[in-house]
Parts: C-alpha cells; sequence; structure tokens
C-alpha cells in the first residue's frame, strides 16, 4: 500500500497517519472513473485534515457496508470492547482488563466508567450486552462469524460483561464488533439493520470522531468527539475523507495542496512523487489477519 501527503503540514497528517494507526486500521484501494467532489468548507479556528481516496464508503449501516473506507469510518465513530495495537495485538478500549475461566468458557470483561456516547447519554454493560445479542437473536450475518459459540451474553453490573460460550473461544480478544447504543438501534427492527436501514448522520458512538455530513461520491466529514475517553485525543477537530473517481485528480491536488494526505497514488507516477523534497511518501504492507 502506498500512502504520500504533504510534508508541509507534516504535524496534521502525521497525527491522522498515529491515529488510524493506533485504531488498528487499514484503507482498502479501489478506482473508479470521472471526476472528484468538493469538500466542505471547515469551520473558523478548526485544525481540518483533508484525506483523498478513490474508494468511497458503500453503506455508513455497520450491518451493512463492506467497503474498506466504510470499516475505518465504523472504527472511528465506534469503539470495540478489545482493539488492536499496531502489530494487532489486543489492546484495552472499552473492556480496561478480561479474564477467562479455566476451561475457556467465560469470559469476563470490566468495562471503562465515564464513557459517554456522542449524545451525551452514559455508556454502561447494557449497551455492550445489547450489541453481542442484537447480532446473534437477529442472525446480523455482518458479525455472526465473530459471535459464534457465543451462547450467553449478561451486565453482572453496569461496568461488567460476562460472556458465556459453548466452547473454548479462541478469537475472543480478536473480534471486530463496532458497539452501539443502545437507546438508538434497540429502535431499529433486526430485519431492517441487515437489510435497508439508513444510518444517517449524525453517526452516535463513543469513538474519537463523529460523523456528521455525507456526500455521497464526493465527501465524508468526521468531526471530533470533546468527551472522548482517551485524554487528549483526537488532535484533528476536523477529517474530511475526499472522494475521487480519478486517481489522477487527486495526485495533482495533493501536489496543489488541496490534500494533506491520500491514499491510492498510481504506482507510475508514485515514483516521482516521491522524489518531491515537499512530499513525504510511505509504502507499506498491509496487517490483516483472518
Amino acid at each position: 500500500m502506498s500512502r504520500i501527503f504533504a510534508r508541509r503540514r507534516r504535524r496534521v497528517a502525521g497525527a491522522l497517519f498515529a491515529l488510524l494507526l493506533t485504531a488498528g486500521l487499514s484503507w482498502g484501494l479501489s478506482s473508479t472513473s470521472a471526476g472528484g467532489s468538493p469538500s466542505p468548507v471547515a469551520s473558523a479556528g478548526t485544525l481540518k485534515v483533508q484525506f483523498g481516496t478513490t474508494f468511497d464508503a458503500d453503506n455508513l449501516n455497520p450491518f451493512v457496508g463492506y467497503s474498506g473506507t466504510s470499516y475505518e469510518i465504523f472504527h472511528l465513530n465506534y469503539d470495540f470492547l478489545v482493539g488492536y495495537n499496531t502489530d494487532l495485538s489486543p489492546r484495552p478500549e472499552l473492556a480496561t482488563s478480561w479474564e477467562t475461566s479455566p476451561d475457556g468458557k467465560v469470559w469476563t470483561f470490566h468495562l471503562r466508567e465515564g464513557v459517554k456516547w456522542q449524545d451525551g447519554e452514559p455508556f454502561t454493560a447494557a449497551d455492550v450486552v445489547f450489541t453481542y445479542m442484537y447480532i446473534i437473536k437477529n442472525d446480523l450475518t455482518a458479525f455472526t462469524s465473530y459471535t459464534n459459540n457465543i451462547e450467553k451474553v449478561e451486565a453482572l453490573d453496569d461496568f461488567t460483561v460476562k460472556m458465556t460460550c459453548t466452547k473454548p473461544k479462541a478469537n475472543m480478544l480478536r473480534l471486530w464488533i463496532p458497539i452501539l447504543p443502545e437507546h438508538i438501534w434497540s429502535k431499529v427492527p433486526g430485519k431492517r439493520a441487515g437489510n435497508d436501514y439508513i444510518n444517517k448522520p449524525p453517526i452516535v458512538g463513543t469513538g474519537p470522531f463523529q460523523t456528521v455530513e455525507v456526500k455521497k461520491g464526493g465527501y465524508i466529514k468526521l468531526v471530533k468527539n470533546p468527551d472522548y475517553w482517551l485524554a487528549g485525543k483526537p488532535t484533528i477537530d476536523e477529517l474530511v475523507i475526499a472522494i475521487y473517481q480519478n486517481a489522477d485528480t487527486m495526485t495533482q491536488d495533493l501536489k496543489t495542496g488541496t490534500l494533506d494526505y491520500a491514499l491510492g497514488i498510481p504506482a507510475a507516477q508514485f515514483p516521482a512523487l516521491a522524489a518531491e523534497p515537499s512530499l513525504t511518501t510511505n509504502v507499506a504492507d498491509l496487517r490483516y489477519f483472518d
């Protein structure tokens, strides 16, 4: 994968790069045709990052969307129970610690206290129980491969969740499941969640950013969550993912400084851009697991 961003804004773009890696995310690649679309104007006095990609978000409903960009947005907007370090080892996210029974069938997760949903409602164990049982009861296939062998999920108190499995579950700390707010999603019928439900902005999660505006084929705008539980994060006020249908147009916008960061630079242009003193490039292998 090739990443490139403007050195004149290296502090800003570098923060974005660090954020995406810390979140355990990896951008997907694709290409389409036609031209790009303008991005929204930043609010006064905000630190805004413009990110260019040729891969649009297909759907912002986490039970329907499957594109790489959609999954990036899901994890920026929603937290997991257990997240990933850059080497894909587990790290605390909404769960601060956990333990398992000697037979490996019962897992107990201790949750972070004082976390708020982006609409101000408090996050509790009930949201974790709801999310997992919502997937299991409604057979929401986007995540059922993660919840298999989980028989029961229950709240022991407001900040402790116990999961009982039918057999030892080796991937329990590798479950890519965004935790959803019960007070919003409990109103969505399960059949609609996995079919035609539109998850309209502003999307309410507990993550570092909130998706507030979307123009299909144009851009996705996210703003920082001022109440995010990780102190001092995020350092960016606004993140705009600009969707390009033409990689050459995106490359030109990077050269002129319209973009801070771009993904999917055409291979033929990458060596020349790498030699530009005003640009910093990154060619890296993706880390992923199945």
